[in-house]
């Protein structure tokens, strides 16, 4: 669902996106010539930041580094890999957004604007 927001929202304003393009980390969306969006979902991710709970999910906890998110996955490794995804896509001349799930439900017009200033 807040993928589908984003592509709402970026539509609306004219810009054209390419969905989970073929580069490393495989970005949610992509924007020409090389804006990265990544959608991290508040649950998947491990979001410890104080959250309202997403209107589209009934699962709104808080999250320790060694909490367990998904099989052997904990919180603190999944951290890890998006930082390297960011890192390794920066390092190749890639802007890189990453947004909470309930940020975009929440604050959308503050990720549009954000999104817009990368892309100018």
């Amino acid at each position: 669902k807040p993928e589908k927001i984003l592509q709402k929202l970026l539509k609306s304003k004219g810009i054209k996106f390419e969905k989970h393009k073929s580069i490393f980390g495989r970005p949610d969306l992509f924007i020409e010539p090389k804006t990265c969006i990544f959608v991290d979902g508040d649950y998947w991710h491990g979001n410890s930041k104080p959250y309202r709970k997403p209107k589209s999910s009934k699962i709104h906890p808080g999250y320790k580094s060694d909490q367990i998110l998904r099989r052997d996955i904990a919180a603190h490794d999944m951290w890890a890999r998006d930082r390297k995804i960011t890192r390794e896509l920066k390092k190749e001349g890639y802007k890189v957004l990453r947004f909470w799930h309930s940020e975009i439900e929440y604050e959308e017009e503050k990720c549009l604007k954000e999104i817009l200033k990368a892309v100018k």
